[in-house]
């Protein structure tokens, strides 16, 4: 019992602080995402979000991984290797997959809700804030995934 108490306790503090390396990430993609839909009009399709969603996306991770790696999973012995940080674009590769399909279907769903609502008519292009809150969405959705591979394998002790 003692020993899945600790394992939990161990654990919740990598998730902690695993949170808030995510939260940075988080702001970096989503802020460059939400700069990316209003500066350059690229709202205007769903293949266009992903094209900024992928820009984003590769910021985003660059800083997860050094963040990760150095002060999240620092004690493991593979900290920063190249094998590891391969391990951990795969990881981000299936995230961005999930984090892509999420972002289309949140975004459509929200797009509906606001025409329902009438705060656009079905012709315009979704806005700016609604695409940043889809985007925030996807990336929630897509947390629990990204922590558990990256816990258990990519920084696997």
């Amino acid at each position: 019992m003692q020993r899945l108490k600790r394992f939990g306790q161990q654990h919740a503090h990598t998730f902690f602080k695993y949170a808030l390396v995510g939260i940075s990430g988080t702001v970096i993609d989503v802020g460059l995402f939400t700069f990316l839909i209003a500066a350059t009009f690229l709202g205007s399709s769903p293949i266009l979000h992903a094209v900024a969603a992928s820009t984003s996306f590769v910021l985003a991770v660059t800083n997860n991984y050094y963040w990760n790696s150095r002060w999240t999973f620092a004690a493991d012995s593979l900290a920063g290797s190249k094998k590891q940080y391969a391990k951990f674009l795969i990881v981000s590769a299936g995230g961005w997959v999930l984090n892509i399909g999420f972002l289309t279907i949140f975004s459509a769903v929200i797009y509906q809700l606001m025409i329902s609502a009438s705060f656009i008519d079905g012709v315009a292009p979704l806005p700016t804030w609604g695409l940043t809150l889809a985007k925030i969405t996807a990336s929630i959705a897509v947390l629990a995934y990204n922590f558990i591979a990256n816990r258990f394998w990519t920084f696997k002790k």
